[in-house]
């Protein structure tokens, strides 16, 4: 009786863990840019998007409610979403009410999201016309 709990335990962990698969399997192709907007203070963890390509890009106008007045230039990351830990893959600066266009070549299909992060000094950095994509 213990070993049939088990076995069924088993087979609904390995069920849920072949869900979000399924959820991607309608993509074929067309999963490749995601329009967007963000608006932070000091950091943000965008969502994990699927990407189709090898290389991801992502291109934005920023504004801020404020000039930068000195402090460090605030930067994109980008990480590969995995199940167990999640893989940086780089990251790049950009400035304050500037046009980004970023590219990471080479890092291949996958589940990915952004992270953005910039000094705190009492601005807002936002943007909304934020593309992510994958070529």
């Amino acid at each position: 009786m213990k070993v049939m709990k088990v076995a069924a335990a088993l087979a609904v962990s390995v069920a849920t863990l072949a869900i979000p698969a399924v959820a991607y399997a309608s993509c074929s192709g067309t999963c490749a840019s995601y329009p967007s907007y963000f608006s932070f203070d000091t950091t943000l963890t965008g969502p994990t998007r699927y990407y189709n390509g090898s290389n991801v890009k992502i291109t934005f106008s920023s504004s801020a409610d404020g000039p930068q007045n000195g402090v460090a230039n605030p930067y994109v990351a980008l990480y590969r979403d995995n199940l167990i830990s999640d893989d940086y893959i780089g990251r790049q600066t950009f400035v304050y009410g500037g046009s980004v266009n970023k590219t990471w070549t080479g890092v291949g299909s996958g589940d990915y999201y952004f992270y953005y992060q910039k000094t705190f000094d009492g601005r807002t950095l936002s943007s909304s016309n934020v593309v992510m994509s994958a070529s």
